[in-house]
Parts: structure tokens; C-alpha cells; sequence
């Protein structure tokens, strides 16, 4: 059987955060934000790595609670927890917990994002990832376009939310392993890139390819 190639593929599924923002620089970084909050955790003897996955597990509840809460809606909803958990001696500033939430129109872009054809969020959909309809509907969207779902390519970083559903969904995936995560295990991709720019060059290098090998193809036919 001939390996499949990405060139094979019409249309890419991309998952927005930490795949094209960088999500984690976003939640930790802004010192106005969650300073208090980030020292606290930091005088429990907690590290950054714990203080995301803190975060993280929180947002996950959130999220499993109200599926189609937009995105920008559950740092606030967070912020009150991690206060709750972390600082419950200090009371709670409002203020803060409202500017998190309207801070994620600031958080960037890694440099080798792009702007995409069609946007799909939750409050759309009805569902979060990892639910399986999202991709049930983004592959609706997809056939708009007249793309069947063996020529979508799930390209995400996130292996709970994207490549494990994905698989389950029946697609193929692209990890962008941004983060230099140990193990990816089997969890339905089959690619793996440390950035979208990676990636591209492998794209780049495999219609080269394809190229020659028309030329040669031709050559040997005399055409």
C-alpha cells in the first residue's frame, strides 16, 4: 500500500489554541493579571508546568459544564477558582477577574499562524472538544467545500482534545508537538511537527518531489 502523502490532503482542521495562539504565554505571562495568583502558587512551592495544569483541569470543568460558553468567558470563571484555591485569605478583585476574561483578544499568534478560511466555535456548535460533534461539524463545513472527510487533516497540538477524537472520528491527524511533549504515545496522529512552519517544510519538500518524479515520468514516456 503507498504511504499517504500530506499532499494528499485538501483542507486542514486547526485547533486555535496553543496550535495558532499561544495560549500558555497568554494565561501565565500577563504580570497585571495574575500576579497574586501566580505567587501564591509559586510560595506553595508550585511550578508553572503545575500552575497551567492547574489551570487547565479548571478550564476542563468549565467547559464540560457549559459546552457552549465562549471561549473568552472561561478565564474569568477560572480566575475566580484559582483565587478561590489559591488565595482564600485575600478578597476577591472583580475587576481582575473581568480583565483576564477580555485579555484573550490580546493573547498572540505564533509567528507561522495564518488566518483561516472558516472559523467554528462552540457556542455555534453546541458542543466543546473533546466532544466528537464538533468534528462532525466541521466536517459539514468541510463538505461545503467540497472536501470529504479522507481529505481533512486534523492539525492540532493538543492530543486530549484534537488527535484523540479525530482518531475516533475517523481522520487523520498532524501533531504540532509546540510544546516538545516526551511521548504522543498512539493517540491518533501520524505526523508530528514541532511548528506549523515545520510542517510547511515538509509540504514544500514532498511537491518537490512529486515534481521530479512527473519530469522523470515523463522523460521515460518521451513526452
Amino acid at each position: 500500500m503507498t504511504e499517504k502523502s500530506l499532499l494528499s490532503f485538501r483542507a486542514l482542521s486547526f485547533d486555535v489554541y496553543s496550535t495558532l495562539i499561544t495560549r500558555e504565554s497568554g494565561i501565565y505571562t500577563p504580570p497585571h493579571l495574575l500576579s497574586s495568583l501566580s505567587r501564591a502558587s509559586t510560595q506553595t512551592g508550585t511550578s508553572k508546568h503545575a500552575f497551567l495544569n492547574r489551570y487547565h483541569v479548571l478550564e476542563a470543568k468549565h467547559q464540560a459544564e457549559t459546552p457552549t460558553l465562549p471561549y473568552n468567558a472561561l478565564p474569568s470563571r477560572v480566575y475566580r477558582d484559582l483565587h478561590e484555591q489559591l488565595c482564600p485569605e485575600t478578597p476577591l478583585s472583580t475587576s481582575g477577574a473581568e480583565a483576564f476574561g477580555n485579555s484573550v483578544p490580546t493573547w498572540p499568534a505564533f509567528p507561522d499562524a495564518k488566518a483561516a478560511q472558516e472559523v467554528c466555535v462552540a457556542e455555534e456548535i453546541g458542543s466543546c472538544k473533546p466532544g466528537l460533534e464538533n468534528f462532525g461539524y466541521m466536517l459539514g463545513k468541510a463538505a461545503g467545500f467540497g472536501v470529504k472527510r479522507e481529505e481533512v487533516l486534523v492539525t492540532a497540538q493538543s492530543l486530549w482534545h484534537d488527535h484523540v477524537p479525530a482518531e475516533k472520528a475517523g481522520l487523520v491527524g498532524a501533531w504540532i508537538d509546540r510544546e516538545g511533549g516526551s511521548d504522543g504515545g498512539s493517540r491518533g496522529w501520524k505526523w508530528r511537527f514541532r511548528s506549523l512552519g515545520e510542517m510547511a517544510d515538509v509540504v514544500e519538500a514532498e511537491a518537490g518531489s512529486a515534481c521530479r518524479e512527473g519530469i522523470r515520468r515523463q522523460g521515460m514516456n518521451g513526452e
